[in-house]
C-alpha cells in the first residue's frame, strides 16, 4: 500500500512490469527511469514526436511509435484500449479529477504524480525515480531542474513587478482558451519574469489549475498583453489573421510566438 502524490492511498502489486500512462509527463518519466516498463504511447506524446517537438532521441522513435496509442485523462480515453495494454499500474497527473473513477472502471491501480507547477517537478522526479527503482536518475534530474530554476529566478526576481511583461498564453482549445493561475504554464511565465493573464484578469468561474480556461476577446483587448504565446502554430495564425486581435500590443509589435 502506497500514498501517491495526490495523497491517495493505493494498493499496488509488489512486482510490476507494465505501466500505462494517461498524461504526457508520466510517459516521459517512465521512459526516463524504466523504459522497458512503458507499454503505451499517449496521443499527445505521439503527436509531439510526429511534429518533432519532443525530448525523445531519434534512436528510440520507432520503438515508441510502435507502442499502443491511447488517450489521456484530459482528452478522454477508451477503456478497452487501455486494458488491451494489459497494465499492472496506470500513471496519471494529480490534476486528473477522475483518478478514483478510472481505477474503479479499469480495475487497475491508478497512481497520481504531481505536476501542477514547475516547482513541483523535482519532487515528482525523485518520487518516480524511487518508485521505478532508479533513484539516482530521479535525483540527478531534480538537481538539474532546481539548478536551472535558481539560475533563472536569480535574474528575473530583480525585475520590479510593474516592469514585468504582460503575457497571454493561448492554450490548446483555440485563441480564447488560456491557462489558470495555478497551471504549469502560468508558473513558467511568472518564473521567467512575466505577468500571466489569468493572474490579473480572473474570469468567473476561474478554474485555477485549468489549461483551457475560456476568456473573451474584450478582456484580452482591455488587458492588452505585450507578448502572446500560443500552444500551436494554428492558434498563432488565427490570432494574426483575426481583425479583433490587431489592436493588441503583442500583435502590433510582432511578438506572437508559437510553442
Amino acid at each position: 500500500v502506497i500514498t501517491d502524490m495526490a495523497g491517495r492511498t493505493v494498493e499496488i502489486p509488489t512486482h510490476f512490469d507494465r505501466i500505462t500512462c494517461l498524461y504526457p509527463g508520466c510517459t516521459f518519466l517512465v521512459y526516463s527511469y524504466a523504459p522497458e516498463k512503458l507499454v503505451n504511447i499517449d496521443v499527445v506524446t505521439k503527436s509531439m514526436i510526429e511534429r518533432k517537438i519532443n525530448p525523445y532521441p531519434e534512436s528510440d522513435m520507432n520503438r515508441l511509435l510502435n507502442l499502443m496509442e491511447t488517450g489521456t485523462y484530459f482528452k478522454g480515453y477508451n477503456a478497452e484500449q487501455i486494458l488491451s495494454t494489459n497494465p499492472d499500474i496506470i500513471l496519471t497527473s494529480n490534476k486528473d479529477p477522475n483518478a478514483d473513477k478510472e481505477q474503479e472502471e479499469l480495475g487497475v491501480p491508478v497512481i497520481c504524480l504531481s505536476g501542477s507547477s514547475v516547482f513541483d517537478y523535482p519532487d515528482s522526479f525523485k518520487w518516480t525515480g524511487e518508485f521505478l527503482g532508479n533513484p539516482d536518475a530521479g535525483h540527478k534530474m531534480a538537481e538539474i531542474w532546481n539548478s536551472t530554476l535558481d539560475q533563472v529566478i536569480s535574474e528575473t526576481e530583480k525585475i520590479p513587478q510593474n516592469e514585468k511583461i504582460k503575457v497571454y498564453y493561448a492554450s490548446h482549445d483555440g485563441p480564447l482558451s488560456t491557462v489558470g493561475e495555478k497551471s504549469v504554464m502560468a508558473s513558467i511565465i511568472r518564473m521567467a519574469g512575466g505577468r500571466s493573464f489569468m493572474d490579473e484578469v480572473p474570469a468567473a468561474p476561474n478554474d485555477l489549475s485549468a489549461e483551457h480556461q475560456i476568456t473573451t476577446i474584450e478582456e484580452i483587448q482591455k488587458w492588452n498583453p505585450e507578448v502572446i504565446v500560443t500552444k500551436t502554430l494554428d492558434e498563432k495564425n488565427q490570432i494574426l489573421s483575426d481583425p479583433q486581435w490587431q489592436s493588441i500590443k503583442a500583435v502590433k509589435d510582432g511578438k506572437v510566438y508559437s510553442c
